[in-house]
């Protein structure tokens, strides 16, 4: 089968159906008879996805989702601006072209709302302890960088368990971050792996509220 995001070939993706069968030329791929899910079924119907943009021929997608310039007809994959919920993840593709487009200011900006972020989660949680400012920044930092290098990976590798588990062994990846995190930044304490798990869920939340990811 092809991957849920092809290029048209001639094929209707935005019909009613929710599944479409096509050809495409030997020249371009030798198992030449393909099937896919429709932009109607991703749009209506998946109420949350995971999406993996490997490989440097993702790049312009990437860029594109980045410049706010994405459009369903000139790039397929563009359905997911339009989806109900889809988590994005992918390597090197997005660090590479987020140093381009991502200015020093904004930066900075998102750097001092998700250190906010991360206060008001350790505050409503009595089993978390940042020790001042400094550590909330340095935190700061470390979270956010493990959440752009790390744990993608960790996602990938684990995926058949968190498929198993409805999605609830990643709740364990963010409390290994976490705790991890722990670890490496003085003045920041989890009581317990519990506190953790309550820690990422509750930054989320706060994260989402600030809108940031």
């Amino acid at each position: 089968t092809a991957g849920i995001f092809p290029g048209s070939h001639g094929v209707d993706f935005m019909g009613e159906e929710w599944v479409v069968g096509y050809r495409v030329p030997k020249e371009i791929n030798p198992y030449t008879e393909r099937i896919t899910v429709t932009h109607t079924f991703l749009r209506d119907i998946v109420d949350s996805a995971i999406v993996y943009a490997v490989g440097p021929e993702k790049r312009e997608f990437i860029r594109s989702l980045e410049q706010s310039t994405c459009s369903i007809e000139g790039m397929p994959a563009c359905v997911t601006l339009h989806m109900k919920s889809v988590q994005l993840y992918t390597a090197e593709v997005y660090l590479q072209y987020s140093n381009q487009t991502i200015s020093m200011p904004l930066s900075f900006v998102r750097w001092l709302v998700y250190a906010l972020a991360i206060a008001v989660a350790a505050y409503v949680l009595p089993g978390i302890h940042v020790a001042s400012t400094a550590t909330l920044l340095v935190l700061a930092i470390v979270l956010g960088g493990l959440n752009m290098f790390i744990r993608p990976v960790l996602v990938i590798l684990t995926l058949p368990l968190t498929i198993v588990t409805l999605g609830l062994f990643a709740l364990a990846i963010n409390a290994a971050l976490v705790m991890f995190a722990g670890y490496v930044v003085p003045g920041f304490t989890v009581d317990s792996f519990l506190w953790a798990v309550a820690f990422s869920i509750v930054l989320s939340i706060v994260r989402g509220f600030f809108g940031i990811k």
